[in-house]
């Protein structure tokens, strides 16, 4: 081999190493590798980091609505009710899981309790929470309540979500100066056992809600119906504007 060739190998070798070193220096130090969450459209992304390998771009904006601030309802001397509703406003998507937190702190401005969990919200549907056992008379609770807070919220489509196959019925609503109850009769027509929290709601002739209260869980066996009780503390002059006709009656099945 010749001086020339091998001058030229040589070079050749030589430019490919420091080729090779470059690249390296210039994915360590400026190249950013495309992801799902740096504000800008790369890699497979259709859109603004979603699309291809990101979330799809139809949940990328989706958010759950809880501008609506908890509410507190009188309940005993040293008791009170929390309610809260959290709003699914995508018809085409469901919440298969989503977390939620909400602090109460007394009006001196000293932390009461937490309450935290995890449900799940049909596609346009209402997650409506209540805590009948806040361990404060509602006189002495902070208002306006600390926002709901909701997150770790697992978007999936109409046709995936699980429709339970329950019915509620037969609703009646009595109040006394003891206290108020809401009866009725709640089916499961499927053929699993199911797992259920009831929640009721009163309203006034204009549609105000007045009070939430909330039944224990309860199973409900494939094929099967049961009579339920969910019981309200005395409402005092407010229970006088109680459209009885107006009760709601909702359910949650409880997961494990």
């Amino acid at each position: 081999m010749n001086r020339t060739v091998k001058q030229f190998l040589y070079g050749t070798l030589f430019l490919a190493a420091i080729a090779l070193v470059a690249l390296g220096v210039y994915r360590i130090w400026f190249h950013k590798t495309p992801t799902c969450f740096d504000n800008i459209q790369n890699g497979s992304e259709i859109g603004v980091d979603c699309g291809g390998s990101c979330v799809p771009c139809a949940i990328k904006n989706l958010k759950l609505d809880v501008s609506e601030t908890p509410r507190v309802f009188p309940a005993t001397a040293s008791q009170s009710i929390l309610f809260a509703k959290v709003v699914n406003p995508s018809n085409a998507y469901a919440v298969k899981s989503f977390s939620y937190r909400i602090q109460v702190w007394s009006v001196l401005g000293v932390p009461i309790t937490t309450f935290t969990g995890s449900s799940y919200i049909a596609p346009g549907g209402t997650r409506y929470l209540v805590f009948p056992n806040l361990a404060s008379a509602a006189a002495n609770v902070e208002q306006p309540i600390a926002p709901l807070e909701v997150s770790d919220v697992v978007w999936i489509s109409a046709e995936t979500f699980t429709n339970y196959d329950l019915q509620v019925s037969d609703v009646t609503t009595a109040l006394a100066a003891s206290g108020g109850e809401v009866d009725g009769k709640v089916a499961n027509k499927s053929p699993s056992n199911i797992p259920l929290r009831l929640t009721a709601l009163l309203f006034d002739a204009k549609g105000g809600l007045i009070s939430a209260s909330a039944g224990p869980v309860q199973d409900l066996a494939p094929f099967s119906a049961q009579q339920f009780q969910i019981y309200f503390p005395p409402l005092g002059r407010i229970g006088n504007a109680v459209d009885r006709s107006k009760t709601k009656v909702f359910y949650e099945v409880v997961k494990s």
